[in-house]
């Protein structure tokens, strides 16, 4: 009897058809695989899921994953949990997260043969999937980013319905919940790395294979506010295409490369401030696309193999000359501290996944479908959170009294202070204890800000949900002990110590000259007593609504966003962003009369764009 060919199966023997002829013009053509946070698999399956390995000396794939040197097992990750299935069976999804929600658009739809134009979003407190508007322009392969500025997501490039390297960019705006085209990309590509810089507003979009199926090195600056393309941007040191990629502050982290099939251990960090590219500690192992995502200081590389080349069948996009290669996918995390420049290992997915999607949302990774290595495509979806693992927990100031937040509702106007200058948004909030440095952005012009003082009356150091001191207009880096890390809306707390007696201020300072913010709120938790505006003797929290507007003070220049909040552990420091221009701000004064608490500082608003605001803390 005839056996009939898996469905699966037969798309990627015709999908592969047609790059067997692109294989013929060409000569060699790299093979992109796209693999996104899939750890390594344990149990009794863990031998049929994980792919065989190339003997010592032989040629390495850009999906082999060879022994590498061993490392220690990361701890703070959870194991792999399978979650609600994606809406369609495919490999090759690009996902992004606005910090709430995972966007997942696009993909191989083996049923067809090609690129699908669905578009799903992930909700991972309810586990649920809901279909958006579908995506004009097909296509797989492509990175997509969202960028916080214009609460939209941009797709760049990819393979599109003609089997074509796309220069395409399509956008999807999510308040209004359509799509559009931007200035297309200075050149088509597939398989490029991409990232937004919360500080500046802008969009990396780096290397990626280009119409002739070659790496590039090419480093692009997309303005999504003025839809324009920067191609001055310094160059990567060697053609890259497949990364894994991702951002920490202020600087872009790309892993791996195809390499003319010989896969890559090179790691290497692009810091967009000083426009330097430097080498840092390779991967452990040679890999090309793996998925990749980053919470706080970790980057993390997922999954991998090459489903497609090997005794079984050959491959839907790319064939690839050699033989000696995987017949499996990967299911090994790996993982990456920036700060301490070391590679750890993280706990198995439960399904292998490559040419996979997957994105982080807020400590939340996610691994969408992609093929498993042995049955075809899948629509499973895995989840594993940061912080969840096991570890030793983050140590918190003793002592801490159970308080209720200090709330405070403000505004910023015209009619406020200015201070000179803003900080340098680190991307990455403070932590008790200190764990963050202070960083002016470089605005030489006035801005304007609200100033709370709390002071601290508990009896103790209290790590306390914002930060303390005297905030100088003059120099906003004078007495900075954490900050927001990002914007707009600087919806995530950040945390800051405040010893018994301290006052601790908080400024809420608009990020655009005079553009001002209608409304926020300002919650303050951790102090157990009063403190100006708002008088709370009992341990409550502050609560503070305010605007900024004409009549503000103004200070010069402006911090710059590292992307981090604060913690009470102290990661982040103080950097001016460069801007001569006046600013406008509220100031709000607490003064601790207890023991010392690690304070926290929470600011909600519906300010966006060009109304957005970041808040600081002062002693």
């Amino acid at each position: 009897m005839k056996k009939q060919i898996n469905p699966t199966i037969k798309a990627h023997l015709i999908r592969g058809a047609f790059y067997l002829l692109l294989l013929v013009a060409v000569c060699a053509i790299p093979f992109a695989l796209a693999q996104r946070n899939a750890p390594k698999r344990s149990g009794a399956n863990a031998g049929k899921l994980n792919a065989s390995q190339p003997k010592a000396g032989s040629r390495l794939l850009p999906y082999d994953a060879r022994p590498g040197a061993r490392v220690p097992r990361m701890p703070n990750l959870s194991s792999w949990a399978i979650v609600a299935n994606y809406p369609l069976i495919s490999e090759s999804v690009s996902c992004s997260s606005d910090g709430s929600f995972g966007y997942c658009v696009g993909g191989f739809d083996g049923s067809i043969g090609g690129p699908t134009n669905q578009f799903n979003q992930y909700d991972p407190v309810a586990n649920t999937w809901t279909p958006l508007p579908s995506i004009p322009g097909a296509f797989y392969d492509a990175p997509s980013v969202y960028a916080a500025n214009t609460n939209s997501i941009y797709v760049f490039g990819g393979i599109d319905s003609t089997f074509t390297p796309s220069s395409v960019l399509q956008i999807y705006n999510i308040a209004s919940g359509t799509w559009s085209t931007g200035t297309p990309m200075p050149g088509p590509r597939y398989f490029a790395s991409a990232a937004y810089y919360s500080a500046n507003g802008k969009i990396y979009v780096i290397s990626g294979f280009d119409q002739n199926f070659l790496e590039t090195t090419t480093t692009w600056e997309y303005d999504p506010v003025a839809n324009t393309w920067d191609t001055t941007r310094a160059n990567m040191p060697v053609p890259t295409g497949g990364a894994g990629y991702s951002i920490v502050g202020q600087n872009i982290y790309l892993a791996g490369t195809w390499n003319g099939g010989n896969g890559s251990n090179q790691n290497y960090r692009y810091d967009i401030v000083a426009n330097a590219w430097t080498a840092v500690a390779p991967v452990p192992v040679n890999i090309y696309r793996p998925d990749s995502g980053a919470i706080g200081t970790n980057c993390y590389l997922v999954g991998g193999g090459n489903p497609f080349v090997g005794g079984r069948f050959k491959g839907p996009k790319v064939l690839h000359p050699s033989t000696n290669s995987p017949e499996t996918s990967y299911n090994s995390t790996y993982i990456y501290d920036t700060i301490g420049d070391t590679w750890s290992t993280g706990p198995n997915t439960n399904v292998a996944h490559s040419f996979t999607g997957g994105t982080a949302i807020g400590n939340t990774l996610i691994v969408v479908t992609g093929f498993d290595g042995i049955t075809g495509d899948t629509n499973v979806v895995e989840a594993a959170t940061e912080g969840g693992g096991g570890g030793s927990p983050t140590p918190t100031a003793t002592g801490t009294p159970a308080c209720t937040p200090v709330v405070i509702n403000g505004s910023i106007d015209l009619s406020d202070p200015t201070q000179t200058d803003r900080l340098f948004r680190s991307g990455f909030p403070q932590t008790c204890p200190a764990t963050t440095t202070c960083a002016i952005f470089g605005d030489a012009t006035p801005h304007h800000y609200d100033s709370y003082t709390f002071t601290n009356t508990t009896g103790s150091t209290q790590c306390v949900h914002i930060d303390t001191n005297t905030a100088d207009p003059a120099n906003i880096c004078n007495n900075w002990i954490g900050d927001s890390g990002s914007s707009p809306n600087p919806d995530q707390p950040f945390d800051v110590d405040v010893n018994n007696g301290d006052t601790l201020v908080v400024v809420v300072s608009e990020v655009t000259p005079d553009a001002g913010c209608p409304a926020y709120t300002l919650t303050v938790t951790g102090l157990c007593a009063g403190g100006t505006p708002s008088p709370t003797p009992a341990c409550s929290p502050i609560v503070i609504d305010g605007s900024i507007a004409t009549g503000d003070p103004s200070h010069t220049d402006k911090l710059a966003e590292s992307g981090i909040p604060q913690t009470c552990a102290g990661i982040e420091s103080c950097s001016i962003f460069g801007d001569p221009n006046s600013f406008r701000y509220d100031s709000y004064s607490f003064t601790n009369t207890g023991g010392a608490a690690c304070v926290t500082i929470d600011t909600n608003t519906a300010c966006n764009a060009d109304h957005a605001i970041f808040t600081s803390a002062y002693l």
